[in-house]
């Protein structure tokens, strides 16, 4: 069940492939919720690869909605929710093998950028970017951070998506795009794109945790004329080593491993993609 994307020695693949619901009554909706990895090849060993970068996604889909299709007389009307997808975490881990932080830079980089430019020509209209406050400590894929840390890596997630968006942007993959230190001062960035009950708890986020760059991002993705909000029907894949951001966590601490080097990062590659691919081919 595994896709797979290869391109300069580095192959993004498709771990796990599930639903998830998020809104409430009329306004209720459905996603799909995919794990992406990036893994890169060791040139010298053909056997080893390594996880390099690690993506959750929410992709709605044009059969998204699970609310009535008539709404009752008198309701609002909800937020369209067809068409948006949601990075909602991205992580990667500080090493590939010897080399400079600006190579390693242009490869996380240009994974991002594929993705974003698959689901555009695939149909999708609205990308939205969150990064994650430095006082919410769980938001790593690979290796926890402390505080500190996290307060940097939140002013350089910041930086790094706008340079993303401005790139997408002057690629024409992106029409326009707007940020904001909050969510409810964006005009197209609804509540139910994040998680329940992060939505909630971001509407209720006063200026007072808000830092002076942006936190959330929302592009206008330049769908190609005439392509249709597509309705996805890859089979679904599910798995509890990599379905979460959490379970992958959890994978990684019971059988302690780590990706803080580079053989501790192939190893633990080896291992999680073995337990993944049992469990995708066990009926």
């Amino acid at each position: 069940h595994m896709t797979e994307h290869n391109r300069d020695g580095v192959t993004v693949k498709v771990l796990s492939h599930t639903m998830g619901e998020t809104g409430t009554g009329a306004n209720k909706f459905r996603y799909h919720k995919k794990s992406l990895f990036a893994f890169w090849h060791d040139e010298h060993d053909s056997l080893s690869e390594m996880m390099l970068l690690g993506m959750y996604v929410h992709e709605f889909d044009a059969n998204c909605s699970l609310g009535p299709q008539r709404p009752s007389r008198g309701a609002a009307p909800g937020p369209k929710m067809a068409g948006r997808v949601l990075i909602e975490c991205v992580d990667s881990i500080p090493l590939m093998g010897g080399e400079s932080a600006d190579v390693r830079q242009k490869v996380l980089t240009a994974v991002i950028l594929g993705y974003i430019d698959f689901v555009r020509q695939a149909g999708y209209r609205t990308l939205h970017l969150r990064v994650p406050p430095a006082d919410e400590d769980a938001t790593h894929i690979f290796n926890a951070r402390s505080s500190s840390i996290r307060a940097e890596a939140t002013h350089r997630m910041s930086s790094w998506f706008k340079r993303l968006l401005e790139a997408c942007k002057s690629r024409g993959m992106v029409t326009r795009f707007d940020s904001s230190g909050h969510m409810i001062a964006l005009e197209d960035f609804p509540k139910d794109v994040l998680p329940a009950p992060l939505g909630a708890l971001e509407l209720k986020a006063t200026a007072m945790t808000t830092l002076n760059h942006p936190r959330f991002f929302v592009a206008e993705l330049s769908t190609p004329e005439g392509k249709a909000v597509p309705v996805d029907n890859t089979p679904l894949a599910p798995s509890s080593v990599v379905g979460s951001r959490q379970e992958f966590i959890s994978a990684c601490a019971k059988e302690a491993l780590t990706f803080s080097s580079l053989a501790g990062a192939k190893f633990s590659t080896m291992y999680l993609l073995a337990r993944v691919i049992r469990q995708h081919h066990t009926p």
